[in-house]
């Protein structure tokens, strides 16, 4: 009963920094007590717990990334997909719940159904240069070397430095090549297994 009262109590409010007026709920006492908990409770009683904690703390990001990582380990992939879903709508900012998401979308979803999450995702954290080269990669993986281009040009766009990345991926050991502005490293042709 105590450890519940102790989960229940109301998270610490802070200011977002450079947002006046915008407020986000700091989970940390709650964490790191669900953390010990968690290290303490044998294996079948992690599911109905992460349920529990769910329905209690639904806005604590970092719970809901654990969650998704404890059915991804258990194989519930559907509510590991469901949860990232859900937490989702309401922090469409949290890059780390937008690829533990698209994770399992990639691995069930169709190439439209991911192409689609990619691009809501880039609405939300669209100056965030590991998810282009996600996308990038995504891309290059299913041979759609129209969409590479418009990734790449995009990215320039925005004056987000993806060359080094692609010199790095085009077969050149990793060696960043010089380019000029504008110029495009030549993307080396991989069989898709």
């Amino acid at each position: 009963d105590l450890l519940s009262r102790a989960l229940l109590s109301l998270p610490s409010k802070a200011e977002v920094p450079f947002q006046p007026g915008v407020f986000w709920l700091n989970y940390t006492a709650q964490n790191d007590l669900m953390e010990m908990v968690l290290n303490c409770l044998p294996d079948e009683c992690l599911t109905p717990f992460f349920e529990k904690l769910i329905i209690w703390m639904p806005d604590n990001v970092v719970l809901m990334q654990r969650a998704c990582e404890h059915f991804i380990k258990e194989g519930n992939r559907a509510a590991a997909r469901g949860i990232s879903m859900t937490a989702l709508q309401h922090h469409p900012a949290c890059l780390s719940l937008w690829k533990i998401h698209m994770a399992q979308v990639q691995r069930e979803g169709s190439y439209s159904e991911v192409k689609k999450l990619y691009r809501r995702a880039l609405k939300n954290v669209n100056l965030t240069l590991s998810l282009w080269k996600d996308l990038l990669v995504f891309e290059m993986v299913c041979g759609n070397e129209k969409s590479v281009e418009q990734v790449i040009s995009q990215c320039e766009e925005k004056g987000l430095n993806i060359h080094d990345f692609m010199a790095s991926i085009s077969g050149n050991g990793g060696q960043s090549l010089p380019l000029a502005p504008g110029a495009r490293p030549k993307i080396a042709q991989q069989p898709l297994a």
